[in-house]
């Protein structure tokens, strides 16, 4: 699976969970979400150079649905072109991702024992709790959050993990299964624990599970700015390629 296939693969898994809606341009494939107008959630994924007239499509669509027009695709020297004539259309990059993905053989599993799979709703909430005192919010994506266990845990699409130290929850992780896939997002840990091996055993314990459910892919994307990157090399995860998001201004 190449990187273009893969990140098709991504937003097809994303259906339902993260968006609403997807439409099929054929040049481009747009994802529109009811609960949110962020970019993460709203944008134009393409594979490929797109002419300055499906450009303009792209922004009707989008402007008919009350979204400000965004794009995602990978970073690289095939996307130069495109990039130059998203800047020239008055579009800004507003974000690039840096993908990892998990490929060796063996998992370390220390610490798992601490891990406890969100089976119940008293367990969604802790999920949620400790997820908020780790992001120090969440806002409206709270609601998100509750939502999508409750409508994907039994099938396992979704499956949510807190880690427990000393009868206390301190870091939380999402694992997403879809198409051979796993999507691994939704890390954090506590601040006062941070730097102790809980963000290691929450996101590997995901991987775990992502290789137990016969995913052939496990995946996970951070801020390529950001200082998580050495944490995921650090773990045994390596860096493929990255993603940029472009918003019109």
């Amino acid at each position: 699976m190449n990187n273009t296939e893969f990140l098709k693969k991504y937003h097809e898994l994303q259906y339902n969970i993260m968006y609403d809606k997807a439409y099929d341009l054929g040049f481009a494939y747009l994802t529109y979400s009811d609960e949110n107008p962020e970019l993460f959630w709203n944008r134009a994924s393409v594979d490929k150079f797109i002419s300055s007239h499906q450009i303009d499509e792209i922004d009707r669509a989008f402007n008919k649905m009350y979204r400000k027009p965004a794009f995602y695709f990978e970073k690289s020297d095939d996307s130069k072109a495109l990039r130059y004539l998203l800047s020239k259309k008055n579009y800004i990059q507003k974000r690039e991702d840096a993908w990892y993905f998990y490929e060796k053989e063996e998992v370390d599993k220390t610490g798992f024992e601490k891990v406890i799979k969100v089976h119940t709703e008293k367990y969604l909430d802790i999920f949620i709790d400790t997820m908020k005192e780790a992001y120090n919010k969440l806002g409206s994506y709270e609601k998100v959050v509750r939502r999508i266990w409750k409508e994907h845990h039994k099938s396992n699409r979704v499956e949510y993990f807190i880690i427990f130290f000393e009868n206390k929850p301190v870091a939380v992780s999402t694992l997403s299964n879809y198409g051979g896939i796993g999507y691994i997002s939704n890390i954090g840990s506590l601040k006062n624990v941070r730097g102790k091996g809980f963000g290691k055993i929450a996101t590997l314990y995901a991987v775990q599970r992502s290789i137990e459910n016969e995913n052939k892919v496990h995946a996970l994307s951070t801020n390529e700015e950001g200082e998580a990157k050495g944490f995921y090399d650090y773990i045994g995860f390596t860096k493929k390629f990255t993603a940029v998001g472009f918003v019109k201004g």
